[in-house]
C-alpha cells in the first residue's frame, strides 16, 4: 500500500524544507523558525540568548538512539534519573525504560521540525557541555533564570504560540521544560500523524524490540503520544 507523504512526514520520514538555525547548524520549519526569532528578541531584551541544542531529527536519527540504547550502547535511566544496566532488564524493561526519556521512532515530536530543546548561551560558562537536564532547568539550576522567565511568557500568551508539551501530570514521558513546541506547526503534523503508517514504518526498520512495542502499540501511543497533541488538551 502506498503510504501518504504527510502521514510519512509526520513520522519523520521523508521531511523536506527545513530551514537552519544557524549554517550547518539543527534545522526547524520556516514557520518555527521565525516564531523562534520573535522570541529570542524578547528573551534578548530580559537578558538572555536562547540557543538550540535540538531541532528536527528524522526517523533514521531516532531509531539509531533507539536501537543504541535498547542494546545497552547508550545509558538506560528509571524515572527518578538512576541508571539501568540494560543486561539485566527483559526485553518489556527495557522498552519501558527506553520510553521514560526517549520517544519511539515515528513518534518524537522533533520529527515534524516545530519542537526544538533551548538553553540560555549567556549562562554558560567557558567549555561547559549542556545536558539537558531537570537540575540545569530547575529554580537555582544554570538555565533556571530563562524558564522562570520563560514560565512567565508561555502564562501570558507572550510566547509567540510556543508551550512545553512535556509537562507535569501529562502522559508518561518525564517533563522537559527545555524541550518547546511551536503549536501552530506542530498542530498541521498532529493531523497526519497515523498510526497505520507508523505501523508500517516500524515493521520495515530494524528496530530493536520490534515485538514488544507491537503487543503494546496502542498503549505506547495513548500515554506517550497522542495525550501530547493540542487537540488532547
Amino acid at each position: 500500500m502506498s503510504l501518504s507523504p504527510f502521514s510519512l512526514a509526520a513520522c519523520g520520514v521523508g521531511m523536506s524544507s527545513l530551514c537552519e538555525v544557524f549554517p550547518g547548524g539543527p534545522t526547524l520549519q520556516e514557520s518555527t523558525l521565525n516564531a523562534l526569532e520573535r522570541l529570542s528578541k524578547k528573551a534578548s531584551h530580559a537578558g538572555f540568548k536562547l540557543r538550540v541544542e535540538s531541532g528536527f531529527r528524522p526517523f533514521e536519527r531516532q531509531l539509531s538512539i533507539w536501537n543504541r540504547k535498547a542494546r545497552g550502547e547508550l545509558a538506560l535511566f528509571d524515572p527518578l534519573g538512576n541508571k539501568l544496566n540494560a543486561p539485566d532488564l527483559s526485553p518489556n524493561e527495557r522498552l519501558w525504560a527506553i520510553l521514560h526519556w526517549s520517544a519511539l521512532p515515528g513518534t518524537s515530536r522533533h520529527h515534524w521540525g516545530s519542537d526544538l530543546d533551548i538553553c540560555d548561551a549567556l549562562a554558560c560558562p567557558a567549555g561547559y557541555e549542556v545536558q539537558l537536564t531537570a537540575a540545569e532547568v530547575a529554580p537555582g539550576g544554570i538555565f533556571g533564570p530563562l524558564h522562570e522567565w520563560l514560565d512567565r511568557q508561555i502564562s501570558q500568551g507572550q510566547a509567540e504560540e510556543f508551550y512545553r508539551p512535556y509537562r507535569p501530570g501529562c502522559g508518561k514521558i518525564q517533563p522537559e521544560r527545555w524541550h518547546l513546541s511551536h503549536a501552530p506547526t506542530a498542530r498541521e503534523f498532529e493531523k497526519y500523524f497515523s498510526k497505520q503508517t507508523l505501523r508500517e514504518i516500524l515493521v520495515g526498520a530494524q528496530i530493536e524490540l520490534l515485538d514488544p512495542i507491537l503487543k503494546n502499540l496502542d498503549y505506547i501511543l495513548e500515554n506517550y503520544t497522542l495525550c501530547y497533541f493540542q487537540s488532547a488538551t
